[in-house]
């Protein structure tokens, strides 16, 4: 995966930090050369859910979602694999 803007990626992760204690919705971010896709909500009582798009090619998505509390563990609760 190749980003032109690669600050973005921190700037994505700094954001979800200083808002460690909740936000509204979910807050996405994209790679430029769409292989990358990442999602985050928070359910405000301490869990943020994340859903991760990997992008093999112009068919096949690779899609893991979990969950991190926050006592800091971390759960997968699912993963798939679209060919389309």
């Amino acid at each position: 995966m190749h980003d032109h803007l690669p600050e973005r990626f921190a700037e994505y992760f700094e954001g979800l930090a200083l808002d460690w204690k909740g936000w509204s919705g979910s807050r996405e971010y994209e790679s430029l050369e769409p292989m990358l896709k990442l999602s985050a909500a928070h359910n405000g009582v301490g869990a943020v859910r994340f859903m991760i798009v990997l992008r093999a090619g112009a068919n096949v998505d690779l899609r893991v979602g979990g969950a991190s509390t926050s006592d800091g563990s971390c759960r997968l609760d699912s993963y798939w694999l679209l060919a389309h």
